[in-house]
């Protein structure tokens, strides 16, 4: 079961969720990641809301990032189990996900990538791990700037 020690935002795009919320923080209603697991291996993870996905023409994201793509054919689906993780590519090489919620904070993104939510996740689509940024054409850019994800109580070795 693989874990995530760090992550990195490589693009993130940002949403207003109103409701006076602005207080607590900046939301993104999607982002694509590099993550450094336990063992040393770099992976890439993506995120995008129905807001996102819904969304016509895709919105354009800061700084000029370039997303990963959508690849899954939403009129091809006809059920999907939702307490899976639901996959939308790209393909061959699926790593981004969907997200039910309006917008998620860099908090939210921590306890995605966490212990006890990300061994799922980030096991892959096939249980084959999440690809190396290099699969996906991707540099990683030296100034990225880093969050530790902590463990949640319990999540760590016992003793």
């Amino acid at each position: 079961m693989a874990r995530c020690r760090r992550y990195a935002l490589l693009g993130a795009h940002p949403v207003d969720v109103g409701d006076g919320l602005e207080s607590v923080g900046d939301f993104v209603d999607a982002f694509d990641a590099v993550a450094e697991l336990d063992d040393g291996r770099l992976v890439v993870v993506g995120l995008r809301t129905g807001g996102y996905v819904e969304a016509s023409p895709e919105p354009e994201w800061p700084n000029g990032y370039r997303p990963l793509p959508i690849t899954l054919d939403f009129e091809a689906v006809q059920f999907y189990d939702f307490s899976e993780i639901f996959w939308l590519g790209p393909d061959p090489q699926s790593c981004l996900i969907w997200c039910n919620a309006v917008g998620l904070r860099n908090e939210g993104i921590d306890h995605l990538l966490s212990a006890r939510e990300g061994s799922r996740l980030l096991d892959g689509p096939n249980r084959q791990g999440l690809p190396h940024p290099d699969e996906l054409g991707l540099d990683v850019p030296n100034d990225l700037v880093w969050r530790v994800v902590d463990e949640p109580a319990g999540a760590g070795p016992a003793g």
